[in-house]
């Protein structure tokens, strides 16, 4: 799969997270600047259920250099090199959440409302990164 694909798995996998009938969007089980994990309500029970639902990271790796989507134990790179790749998480009035070294603790990603993945992918060749933000806001389904 390449960017064009990945990308736009992300953004139903954010919105997988949300949509929870008459409720608040399920949390990120981790929200950090390099990494963001979900778990998703696949079957729209309203609950999470560790054994059957699916989880996925997207995980801005160091050395080397890549944006990775992760399934379970595979990984799959979407973007690399990278020379930026980082993600930013809004709470419902637009304020943005800053994660501390650990992540946003459980009190702040249950606040989280809008997740927004920067990054550049370097160039194969001479020339400048090709940058791209990808903003997915979290909305509660009636």
């Amino acid at each position: 799969m390449d960017l064009r694909t990945n990308l736009p798995i992300g953004q139903r996998e954010l919105r997988l997270v949300a949509g929870v009938v008459g409720g608040d969007p399920h949390p990120p089980l981790i929200a950090q600047v390099l990494q963001l994990t979900l778990q998703a309500d696949l079957d729209a029970d309203g609950t999470l259920d560790a054994g059957s639902e699916e989880v996925t990271r997207w995980l801005c790796a160091t050395a080397p250099p890549r944006l990775s989507r992760i399934i379970g134990a595979q990984s799959l790179p979407v973007a690399a090199p990278v020379s930026r790749c980082g993600m930013r998480y809004f709470d419902a009035s637009g304020s943005e959440l800053l994660p501390g070294a650990g992540g946003l603790d459980t009190a702040g990603r249950a606040r989280v409302r809008r997740v927004v993945l920067d990054f550049a992918v370097d160039p194969a060749s001479a020339g400048a990164a090709a940058s791209r933000i990808v903003e997915v806001a979290l909305r509660v389904t009636s």
